[in-house]
């Protein structure tokens, strides 16, 4: 822990918990263990728990033998570097922007903190003046961002509007989550932490756009039926500390809807079944045969294996592209 917990881009994350809670929390860790490589590691997540969700920011893997080995879950290209590679992508990254700073346009530009955007997509044909200065923007954007990896997920956040909060000043037409996410194949880490946010802040357009080819597991479940416990905690009254307005809340609709998509959640195999495995490998023990078609509780949806449990209740791993919900 002492290893990751001094590293630099911990100590910043830290400071901006601190900074973000008025010094009331402070930054969280995680931690697991895993194999990597048939080397043994200790996973620890850095983030910010909050009261009403938990936010991952870095994902560490330390070597259980050697605590000067230490790899990254770099979240917008889904790959574990060594920390000196991350670091060095990152800084690269850095540099690009700050180049191209001057002559291109910035996903900030297009959709800020401030922005109030109510076109969507399929109004871009329009000739307002503001319609025609958001697509000029938009096209140099695009120009100069042709890949997924060129978004930062800080970026895409900007998507998720969060309208039950009185104090909101901002948003932003919902087509245009559905546009990025449909034209760029984002990794699954990077539409978790958006669909993290859309539950969180209670945007069900996005919830909606976010559930394509997504599953549902119970912790998406836990997440929304604990703020529907706060909404109505409430009694219909404004929160004045937090500006929350259970007039405007979306948590009753988005409870439903996921809990609808988990309760279709089944095997689709061509070969008619699927192996249920005891660990997160095609060489792990088998548990059980489960028929394709099969209903099955998903636990846990991270990774390309998901915890699942059967009718008969047995708990084990099956591969992610095994489980469907429609």
């Amino acid at each position: 822990m002492f290893t990751v917990s001094e590293l630099p881009e911990v100590k910043k994350q830290s400071r901006y918990v601190d900074s973000l809670t008025s010094g009331k929390k402070q930054l969280s860790f995680l931690v697991d263990s895993l194999e990597i490589k048939n080397k043994p590691y200790y996973t620890i997540k850095t983030g910010f728990n909050g009261d009403l969700h938990w936010e991952t920011y870095t994902i560490f893997y330390v070597n259980k033998n050697d605590c000067n080995q230490v790899l990254v879950d770099d979240v917008v290209s889904g790959n574990i570097l060594s920390i000196n590679e991350w670091r060095n992508l990152n800084k690269k990254q850095t540099k690009m922007n700050n180049q191209n700073s001057t002559e291109t346009v910035s996903f900030s530009e297009l959709f800020d903190e401030g922005s109030n955007i109510k076109f969507g997509p399929a109004d871009l044909s329009k000739n307002t003046p503001e319609i025609v200065a958001f697509k000029s923007k938009l096209t140099a954007f695009e120009s100069s961002n042709p890949e997924p990896t060129d978004f930062s997920v800080d970026d895409l956040l900007l998507l998720i509007n969060n309208e039950t909060f009185s104090n909101n000043e901002r948003f932003v037409n919902s087509d245009w989550l559905g546009y990025f996410v449909n034209k760029y194949p984002f990794k699954r880490v990077v539409t978790d932490k958006l669909m993290d946010a859309a539950i969180a802040q209670e945007d069900f357009s996005a919830v909606k756009i976010l559930s394509k080819n997504y599953i549902f597991s119970k912790k998406e479940i836990e997440q929304a039926k604990e703020k529907k416990k706060y909404k109505d905690a409430l009694n219909g009254k404004l929160d004045t500390e937090e500006y929350y307005d259970p007039a405007f809340s979306k948590i009753d609709q988005i409870l439903a809807f996921i809990t609808t998509s988990y309760s279709k959640n089944h095997i689709e195999d061509q070969d008619g079944f699927t192996n249920l495995r005891k660990d997160k490998t095609t060489t792990s023990e088998v548990l059980q045969k489960i028929k394709s078609g099969e209903h099955i509780e998903v636990i846990d949806n991270y990774g390309d294996w998901f915890l699942v449990k059967t009718k008969e209740g047995k708990e084990g791993y099956v591969y992610k592209t095994r489980v469907k919900s429609i």
